[in-house]
């Protein structure tokens, strides 16, 4: 039974002048008070493991060169990132281009213009970060409408967005490369868009800068005591009480909505589409028996789980629009399954009477075959950028903004 007295008359032997790290490389003493621990109780012992753990890890949190030497030992390899390609060979051959981005005039002496061109490139970097989040989210977004709000991205429908991509000749990469960029853009996007889902959509141009994206994107998980104890952090801060001070969550909210909007609308066309053409495969019913029911037009946004209800105010995608705007659609699209249904029916009579008349040249003109498509505009021109310039983000050109994608079938 080891006592208090015992550690105290070993201490006795040693001088007390010496200082503690010479104290702890003399063997004698090292010896003897490992003997004296040996004497503990197994309870006390792992008490005594506790606290030296606990004190290591506090400080370890207090010495950030620690924390930043173990984030650079985690590199496993050092190469030219492939994006910068393009752009590394451009000021291979004219090192002045490199500056040139900046504004800056070479041969000027004029210390104002690089003083300049410094601030707006630390305010490109705090900017370019928030556009950067809201991009990822436009993709997860654009997948998850796509989709139809299920989990998972159909090999299928990923293939069409690379096509759609890739015939726009604009992009210099390969269907694989684009393929990975999706993934990971949508990937990337998931993250956000379960932050804002407990934050609120102004979170993301809230979160704190000094924590870095690869943080966010890959280390932070979606779920868990992890993941709620750093939101839980930040909500202790007012982020959410700063986002609505500032207005972040409605102008979060529109940004999002503002690059959406024309794919949903064409989605929405599409699914209208798609439900004539299912009720035209369906003709063979008797109509006057088994009349088409009218059972409203299934919008965009409706998905069947709730992985994708990003909004923080319980609105699914394309709950902005105005109730009076919903309405009139709902009127339209009723209309259109009305005057479709009339077309049936008359093509059934048709059918059932071919001496008549023909469909195909009724009125002594050709009919055109019911094909539903996807035909989506380019969005470039739809994507909100700082200072209200397309130009900002590196859509200048004139051809890049207007080009269109190809049409393609519906699946």
């Amino acid at each position: 039974m080891c006592t208090v007295g015992d550690m105290v008359r070993v201490l006795q032997t040693i001088n007390p002048n010496i200082p503690v790290d010479e104290l702890f490389q003399n063997s004698t003493f090292t010896s003897q008070i490992r003997d004296v621990v040996n004497l503990w109780p197994e309870k006390s012992k792992k008490t005594a493991r506790k606290i030296l753990q606990q004190s290591g890890r506090l400080e370890r949190r207090s010495l950030p060169s620690e924390e930043a030497l173990r984030a650079i030992r985690r590199t496993k390899d050092i190469d030219l990132p492939a994006t910068l390609t393009i752009i590394y060979e451009k000021w291979q051959r004219d090192p002045s281009t490199f500056w040139n981005s900046q504004g800056l005039e070479i041969g000027s002496r004029n210390i104002y213009q690089v003083y300049r061109g410094m601030k707006q490139l630390e305010t490109q970097r705090h900017s370019g970060t928030i556009i950067w989040r809201y991009f990822t989210m436009f993709f997860y977004d654009l997948m998850g409408l796509l989709g139809d709000g299920r989990k998972y991205l159909v090999e299928t429908l990923q293939d069409k967005l690379v096509n759609m991509i890739d015939v726009s000749g604009l992009v210099n990469a390969s269907k694989i490369t684009i393929q990975k960029d999706i993934k990971r853009w949508a990937s990337a996007g998931s993250k956000y868009c379960n932050i804002a889902r407990v934050l609120g959509n102004g979170a993301l141009i809230l979160l704190p800068h000094d924590v870095t994206d690869n943080i966010w994107e890959n280390r932070l998980p979606m779920k868990g005591a992890c993941f709620e104890e750093a939101m839980d952090h930040l909500t202790g801060l007012g982020i959410r009480e700063v986002s609505k001070r500032i207005g972040a969550d409605d102008l979060g909210r529109d940004i999002r909505e503002v690059i959406i909007r024309p794919f949903r609308e064409i989605v929405h066309d599409q699914l209208c589409l798609t439900d004539l053409s299912n009720s035209q495969l369906s003709s063979v019913r008797d109509l006057e028996r088994e009349p088409v029911r009218n059972e409203g037009v299934r919008l965009t946004g409706e998905y069947e789980d709730d992985s994708l209800q990003c909004f923080t105010d319980g609105s699914r995608i394309g709950a902005s629009i105005e109730q009076s705007e919903m309405k009139e659609l709902l009127s339209t699209q009723a209309r259109q399954v009305d005057m479709e249904r009339n077309r049936l029916s008359l093509d059934r009579s048709v059918v059932d009477h071919p001496a008549e008349e023909s469909g195909a040249t009724r009125g002594g003109q050709a009919q055109e075959t019911f094909t539903p498509s996807f035909d989506i505009a380019n969005y470039l021109t739809f994507m909100p950028t700082p200072e209200s310039s397309v130009s900002s983000q590196g859509f200048a050109d004139e051809e890049c903004a207007t080009v269109g994608f190809s049409q393609f079938n519906a699946w």
